[in-house]
């Protein structure tokens, strides 16, 4: 069930900002870089959602770089960011790929941290 949209439009809302489409998006590469492209030609802001994560159908970040012929690289911020939680160096097998996984990002692609709404305090993972 995607409650992204409807979190984000409420927050574009209060500040001024016009959804004007929403779209879902299975996950196919293809699909995902053709709407991009798409939208990023007809609107002035495009977001995603979803599809950032470990495992094999996460392919949103595969997309966005495919859209704008960019190439994928490691984040070492999103490693940092990572092994906060989870050392590293304790890491093998499934747990080294997923680490690897979410922090290939288009090499493009800026970080923006936030501050976290509960204590104002920065958050720990980046928009990318």
């Amino acid at each position: 069930m995607d409650t992204n949209s409807n979190f984000i439009s409420k927050k574009l809302h209060e500040i001024g900002v016009q959804v004007k489409k929403i779209s879902a998006i299975g996950d196919s590469v293809d699909e995902i870089s053709d709407e991009i492209r798409l939208f990023s030609q007809r609107y002035d802001y495009v977001f995603t959602t979803g599809g950032v994560g470990p495992t094999h159908d996460d392919k949103t970040y595969i997309g966005l770089a495919q859209a704008f012929n960019d190439q994928l690289c490691k984040s070492p911020e999103i490693i940092a960011a990572i092994e906060k939680f989870f050392p590293l160096r304790q890491m093998s097998g499934d747990h080294a790929m997923f680490v690897d996984k979410l922090s290939t990002i288009p090499a493009s692609a800026e970080l923006l941290w936030g501050t976290r709404s509960s204590d104002g305090k920065p958050s720990n993972f980046p928009v990318v």
